[in-house]
């Protein structure tokens, strides 16, 4: 079972083995993205949410399991405590179930549901219309033989049941403390389940982790209409629609990862510093490292998306482990954040910036056929300088970085620009007007006075004093 993939959707709740993915649960317990999830659906009447149904059961629910609890024998904290009278069963179960909307649980008639080949019977102990619902004993283990060699587990014994019976197609199998949902399956060698904690659940009092058990075994999620098959039924729909919405990301996933591998790999080839890498280019062995690379940046993307990366340092830590705590979260920020200003690409660019040595952001977009000599260097301006290039900024022969960098001209080289406050001085040009302004982060920003007013996605920002593109005429600042 180690084998087996086992994911926690909530505290309470665990997929196992891909029957249905944890996105997809967290979709079904807030109702949204998912069809079938209208109060309607449930047989709610009224304006009352499927919430606001289940709070109704959760409270009676609550009131069983407390006095369940209460009347129970002690038992050693490790082991759950035994049930002689059966109290659990007629007590908790049959009343869980009730309330789930399945009514009164039929027992299945000795010696239980026989295989459609009629070699074999498994005495599953309820049903509910197509639905094997399995009760075994409170202290019962789902996963290990009642009785020893000759038994079977509760687990296997209804999954080889919903196997070999095509009449059945979901199936429930509880103890009164777990619960799990199991679908007929051709892995004979791994298990698929959902699994609530019930008595996590329900000593926790974590309601949320109810809504989804409410939400997901409610009797009108196995309900097919008179004639259907089980397949009809709300469960399989929603299997087949986390199957599609796999397909469709993992597909988005390999579109994205080709992309990355061409930004990146086109990238390190332009780059002037590399040119050993372009004189022993070996092509299978590059696209390895590239694909390599992609995959642990994703993988890192992951860890930060969840937090992973630097989890809280309780306040009680000692001072050494706050520090080096604080020396990787400084690394990281250092090695993965962009430098200053850097933002997304310009109108047209179709690439994402990387980071280089000298602090710039550059750019993989192809070049315009006039500038195929020059280097795509590109940033946007510093956090106190203008983010983009606006028409206003762009379309005339002038470009004045909004507050704070646009007081910082006495003069300008044309009478048609405004005044400015002391701080530079302005040079001309012998040729084509170019757009210089100063700020104190210091940034530059260049636009050729003849961009359209739509979009100056020609332009080019240098921080501090790196080179200028070869064969420019520039107006500076002095």
């Amino acid at each position: 079972m180690s084998a087996i993939a086992r994911n926690q959707v909530f505290s309470a709740v665990h997929t196992v083995g891909g029957l249905l993915p944890a996105d997809m649960l967290v979709r079904i317990s807030e109702g949204r993205d998912v069809p079938g999830c209208a109060p309607a659906d449930y047989g709610v009447v009224g304006s009352r949410s499927v919430r606001d149904e289940a709070e109704r059961h959760w409270d009676y629910l609550k009131s069983l399991w407390k006095d369940l609890r209460a009347h129970l024998p002690v038992a050693p904290p490790t082991d759950p405590p035994s049930d002689p009278t059966g109290r659990a069963v007629k007590e908790w179960v049959e009343p869980l179930f009730a309330e789930l909307g399945f009514g009164r649980l039929a027992a299945v008639a000795a010696p239980g549901i026989t295989a459609d080949d009629g070699t074999k019977t498994f005495p599953v102990s309820h049903h509910w219309r197509h639905v094997p619902v399995h009760v075994t004993a409170w202290n019962a283990d789902l996963d290990r033989r009642p009785a020893g060699a000759g038994t079977v587990p509760p687990q296997s014994l209804v999954q080889e049941c919903l196997n070999r019976t095509s009449a059945h197609l979901w199936a429930v199998v509880t103890n009164g403390r777990q619960l799990r949902l199991l679908r007929d399956s051709s892995a004979l060698a791994t298990a698929a389940y959902v699994e609530f904690d019930l008595e996590a659940i329900f000593d926790g009092e974590l309601f949320s982790e109810f809504v989804l058990l409410y939400r997901l075994l409610h009797a009108t999620r196995f309900e097919t209409a008179d004639g259907e098959a089980p397949s009809a039924c709300w469960l399989e729909k929603w299997r087949t629609h986390a199957i599609d919405s796999g397909t469709r990301a993992l597909e988005q996933l390999r579109r994205g990862v080709q992309e990355a591998i061409t930004v990146l790999g086109t990238g390190f080839l332009r780059h002037p510093a590399n040119t050993a890498l372009r004189e022993n280019l070996d092509s299978r062995e590059f696209h390895t490292a590239l694909l390599r690379l992609v995959y642990r940046m994703l993988f890192l993307f992951v860890a930060e998306d969840r937090d992973a990366l630097h989890p809280p340092v309780p306040d009680d830590a000692p001072d050494e482990v706050k520090q080096a705590h604080e020396k990787a979260r400084k690394r990281y920020e250092k090695y993965f954040s962009p430098p200053p200003g850097c933002a997304g690409t310009p109108a047209g660019a179709g690439a994402l910036p990387t980071a280089t040595s000298t602090g710039r952001c550059a750019s993989s977009w192809t070049p315009s056929a006039t500038r195929t000599a020059a280097p795509n260097w590109r940033c946007p301006p510093s956090a106190a300088c203008s983010t983009t290039p606006t028409p206003t900024r762009c379309s005339t022969a002038w470009n004045w970085p909004t507050s704070p960098c646009s007081a910082r001209s006495a003069t300008s080289p044309r009478s048609a620009t405004p005044s400015r406050a002391a701080g530079a001085r302005w040079t001309t040009a012998t040729s084509t007007p170019k757009n210089w302004g100063r700020s104190t982060s210091p940034c530059w920003n260049w636009c050729p006075s003849t961009a359209p007013r739509s979009a100056c996605s020609n332009w080019w920002n240098w921080r501090a004093t790196p080179a200028r593109p070869p064969g420019r005429t520039t107006r500076r600042p002095r």
